[in-house]
């Protein structure tokens, strides 16, 4: 059978305090043949996304592990108060970076078997 691959909208739930997600799917957004075709997509998504999201809703009582594998050399990296989830300020110029780095995602790939 041959292989799609789904972009798509991570659900995130908001308690309060902070999002978290407990699905392992999603909204489907686009879905393609090529897998490098829909991660390039997905990339652009996410992009747009961190560009207009407030993310310290997404620290989890301060615990930037669920960011970054690597809070410290990330709080280096880009300039980050760990003390301050509230306060996050991507540098300009380095948001794609920034993205790659950080195992939030608000859209990802998915791969389906499609029907012939």
């Amino acid at each position: 059978m041959p292989i799609g691959y789904v972009v798509v909208e991570v659900e995130y739930q908001y308690n309060d305090e902070y999002y978290y997600t407990e699905s392992e799917g999603g909204n489907p957004v686009k879905i393609f043949l090529d897998k490098a075709e829909a991660e390039k997509h997905c990339k652009k998504l996410n992009l747009e996304a961190f560009k207009k999201t407030d993310l310290s809703g997404y620290i989890i009582e301060g615990e930037w592990c669920m960011m970054f594998d690597d809070p410290e050399k990330a709080a280096s990296k880009y300039a980050l108060n760990l003390d301050e989830p509230w306060n996050i300020s991507i540098p300009p110029g380095k948001i794609e970076e920034f993205v790659d780095d950080c195992k939030l995602e608000f859209y990802k790939v998915i791969s389906v078997e499609m029907q012939s």
